[in-house]
């Protein structure tokens, strides 16, 4: 017979374990180029000076922008810190913490997306455009704006933003949506709404948008966009605009504009084909 401070013994040990393995997890985020860092020794990649950000624990969770900035003795950082709930039937208190680190002489940030279950940190996902560490493509920056409940899961639309020398630049947004399956959330495709480029050394405008089209995307290539057609459709170029913000109403006005007005290039694929930003992908 077992006696009954054994059993306490077992419930004390196991129990933690077993609620552990229930809480919500995201998946699949490797193919967007992110690293999974949950299961390393040290949960957080955060510099040692920059852990109180990432805490184990969140005592007041509600949406909110946390703007900080903080300095390591070499460096100045700029961290924004923002929490996104997930409505989801059933799952009650899962947040989204989001938390971007810039530092001021570099062009390409670090975020990290870690996801809390009742106030317990139950995965973090680490994130970093360098193409070092992108399979040699030049990837932007992320920056969620806001998620929305859909049939089955959820989706996160983001910016997606990157200037480079001599005025090259990218700005965009894309939608990421993730399929529940029980407790994990999991990673399904992505949309790429819109896109606004500028080449080195060019002073013309490029643009991309994507439109799901049927049981298909269809992607628009503009090359070249004449001057007339910006002007008409109101488009802010970032870099001759003192206070350009970036804007997901406006520019998906103007890129429905432009997309009116000029022709381009049409492709389609697949939903669950690979996009550009994903891994894997491969030029048709």
């Amino acid at each position: 017979m077992i006696s009954l401070s054994r059993c306490l013994v077992f419930i004390v040990v196991v129990a933690p374990a077993l609620f552990a393995q229930d809480r919500v997890r995201l998946s699949g985020l490797d193919r967007l180029y992110f690293e999974h860092t949950a299961d390393k020794t040290d949960p957080s990649p955060l510099p040692s000076y920059l852990a109180e950000f990432l805490p184990t624990e969140i005592k007041n969770l509600r949406p909110r922008k946390v703007l900080n900035k903080v300095n390591d003795g070499e460096m100045e950082y700029d961290i924004e810190i923002r929490d996104f709930r997930l409505p989801l039937s059933e799952l009650s208190d899962v947040w989204i913490r989001q938390i971007i680190l810039g530092k001021q002489s570099e062009r390409i940030t670090s975020l990290w997306w870690a996801l809390y279950d009742h106030g317990h940190r139950s995965d973090t996902w680490f994130y970093h455009a360098d193409p070092d560490r992108t399979d040699h493509k030049i990837l932007p920056n992320y920056e969620i704006v806001d998620l929305s409940v859909t049939d089955g899961g959820f989706d996160l639309r983001l910016y997606a933003w990157m200037f480079r020398p001599q005025g090259a630049y990218s700005v965009g947004g894309k939608t990421f949506h993730f399929a529940r399956r029980d407790n994990v959330l999991e990673f399904s495709r992505v949309l790429n709404n819109f896109g606004f480029f500028r080449f080195y050394d060019a002073v013309e405008i490029s643009m991309m948008v994507e439109r799901r089209s049927g049981a298909q995307i269809k992607l628009l290539d503009f090359d070249n966009v004449r001057e007339q057609t910006l002007r008409s459709c109101k488009f802010q170029d970032p870099l001759d605009t003192d206070d350009w913000v970036l804007d997901w109403t406006r520019m998906e006005k103007q890129a429905s504009c432009i997309a009116q007005n000029e022709n381009g290039r049409s492709s389609y694929r697949e939903p669950d084909q690979p996009s550009f930003v994903e891994r894997g992908w491969k030029a048709r």
